[in-house]
């Protein structure tokens, strides 16, 4: 909002100050997506105490490795998860999603809920987290989650969806979250922590498997047409655009 101007005026309180000492520009552009991510893995958390985050030694399930998914996938891992496993339908995504910290990657199919539960040792995840937003997906994070488990809904989906065997959500008790955006200011605060914790590996990860080193991904703002970025979106997951004063 207002970028394009050559001048904007602010109010400071809704400024979010970045040491680029400390996180690389490239990977400072992405917060806010990343900031989603945050918010899917810490839907109860209060505070940025990562030391009492809500996944340290638990199962996750990750539906959908796109962009976001990758990054919940770094963030549960830096956050102590146990194990992770990404249910991902694209190659490169699936590859990308082990590089980025996943344990195991499978493809969707009809009855990914199974194999969920059987990698857990027939228990299910303790948290799915649905990021892609397709109905057979938000079915399968249902069934995929443990007695007691969690099913964050991060993934847009439009119209009906029925849920069969809806009473096993009840009696199971399953816990369904809808998050959307970030929490301020404490979103950011662990964002923040995240990022300049070089020690998890979080920022060479987002530059070398998201942004691919650069190759491709940043484009100059002077060659920007919608058919390059129409074309460069297919082939890389997250793109940047990069402004230079003329």
């Amino acid at each position: 909002m207002g970028w394009f101007a050559e001048k904007v005026k602010l109010p400071t309180n809704v400024l979010w100050p970045t040491s680029l000492e400390r996180i690389r520009a490239e990977v400072a552009a992405i917060q806010e997506p990343f900031g989603n991510a945050v918010h899917v893995c810490t839907p109860n958390m209060l505070g940025s105490d990562l030391n009492n985050a809500e996944m340290k030694g638990k199962n996750i399930a990750v539906f959908g490795c796109g962009t976001i998914g990758m990054f919940a996938i770094m963030i549960a891992k830096a956050m102590g998860a146990k194990k992770i496993i990404g249910i991902e339908p694209n190659p490169t995504n699936r590859e990308k999603a082990l590089a980025c910290g996943a344990d195991h990657v499978i493809s969707p199919s009809g009855d990914s809920a199974k194999e969920i539960q059987d990698y857990f040792s027939s228990y299910g995840a303790d948290y799915c987290l649905e990021m892609s937003g397709f109905p057979s997906s938000v079915i399968q994070a249902v069934r995929g989650a443990a007695r007691g488990g969690h099913i964050v809904l991060f993934g847009l989906s439009s119209g009906d969806l029925t849920i069969p065997q809806f009473e096993e959500v009840i009696t199971a008790g399953k816990r369904i979250h809808s998050v959307v955006g970030r929490r301020l200011f404490s979103t950011w605060e662990i964002t923040k922590k995240l990022l300049e914790d070089h020690s998890n590996g979080i920022q060479e990860m987002v530059w070398k498997t998201v942004l691919e080193s650069g190759k491709g991904t940043i484009i100059p703002f002077q060659e920007f047409t919608k058919e390059k970025i129409e074309t460069a979106l297919l082939e890389h997951p997250k793109l940047l655009l990069e402004i230079n004063k003329i």
